[in-house]
């Protein structure tokens, strides 16, 4: 079983017809990020290398540890990087940071082909409610404190006509070397507390829904909201048991 997936969590899957990553994905408008025009911005959050290349963005520890100054980094005791959470990464974050989100989202995007990004590092000011995280290497690997970024996910907030106001968890990607590491496990106690009752939103890969079968309480929410529980493979009818929720309003 993989806990740690690229998981394609919202949305209707769309062919990929390797269109660049310049026609995907790219949101209109036209505001200054940390004094950069949109449209500077965007190009400059390419993943670099070719178009099968996986190069790890890099931030600092100074970065990651600044990061947790906006947010709640420990709740009820327990704390987001001793769970492995490198840093949490909103609207108001370094662009740097934000970058990192947007160059492992463009991985997922890939991955998986999809025709657009999951995550914008220049988004307009449209969602200030989200927020990512981001998984790093343990150690820096220079005298500068420089960590490679191994993993993102990201949490935005959803309005459900059934349940309400919740967050939901849309995306989650990890570098192929570090899947099955338990990434996703170890944070998942502070993601309950951070985002009580959070939805995971569909569809889910068998592998997720395995991770979320087997090592979560994720069925007992579902429940508890009238959805039927998740099974860990599709149903016998070939049908797949991976739309518990509606989609948000």
């Amino acid at each position: 079983m993989s806990p740690i997936i690229a998981e394609r969590n919202i949305g209707q899957n769309v062919p990929h017809h390797r269109r660049s990553d310049a026609q995907v994905g790219v949101p209109s408008g036209g505001i200054m990020a940390d004094g950069m025009p949109r449209v500077a911005a965007i190009p400059a959050n390419f993943p670099p290398g070719g178009y099968y290349c996986i190069q790890p963005p890099i931030i600092t520890v100074q970065l990651a540890e600044n990061a947790w100054l906006q947010d709640n980094e420990c709740i009820d005791g327990i704390s987001a990087q001793e769970h492995g959470l490198s840093a949490v990464v909103q609207a108001s974050s370094s662009l740097r940071l934000r970058r990192a989100v947007q160059q492992i989202a463009h991985y997922f995007h890939r991955e998986l082909q999809y025709d657009f990004l999951q995550y914008c590092a220049v988004e307009d000011g449209r969602d200030v409610d989200h927020r990512a995280y981001l998984w790093t290497d343990d150690y820096p690997y220079d005298d500068k404190g420089s960590l490679e970024v191994l993993g993102a996910c990201c949490f935005r907030l959803r309005d459900y006509k059934e349940v309400g106001e919740r967050y939901a968890l849309q995306w989650v990607w990890i570098h192929p070397y570090k899947r099955r590491g338990g990434f996703l496990k170890k944070a998942w106690p502070y993601f309950e507390k951070r985002f009580p009752g959070f939805v995971v939103e569909t569809p889910l890969s068998p592998a997720m829904r395995k991770f979320l079968v087997y090592n979560t309480s994720y069925n007992d929410l579902l429940i508890s909201v009238g959805a039927p529980p998740l099974l860990d493979s599709d149903t016998p009818s070939g049908r797949s048991n991976s739309s518990p929720l509606p989609n948000p309003k």
